[in-house]
């Protein structure tokens, strides 16, 4: 697929442009994770300990929203993906789907 497409400023080929973000993706979501349980394992009895919960917990919060932006990116780089309708018949496929996906998403929630 040699379709272009824009994420964070660049314009790069669908695939690679796909490859940066799950990488990033993958990586701040492990940060985060390791961060947060920093904070669990931090020894209530040290002092210093307080604010470095803070200090953590505000780098955990600014990953959470590269997450946001990311995840975006994603979003618009799922939309290039798919092969493209090529007559009246698949048009009219997509535009079904894409209903229903819409319908199926209200739907969703998440489980833990």
């Amino acid at each position: 697929m040699d379709e272009l497409i824009t994420i964070l400023g660049k314009e790069l080929p669908v695939g690679q442009a796909l490859d940066v973000v799950m990488k990033d993706i993958q990586e701040i979501l492990n940060n985060a994770h390791c961060s947060t349980r920093e904070i669990i394992f931090l020894p209530d009895t040290v002092e210093s300990s307080f604010k470095r919960s803070y200090e953590v917990a505000n780098d955990v919060q600014d990953m959470v929203h590269e997450l946001k932006i990311l995840l975006g990116e994603l979003d618009k780089i799922m939309k290039k993906v798919p092969f493209k309708p090529e007559d009246n018949e698949e048009k009219e496929f997509v535009k079904e789907y894409i209903n229903e996906r819409k319908n199926k998403r209200k739907d969703i929630v998440v489980k833990i």
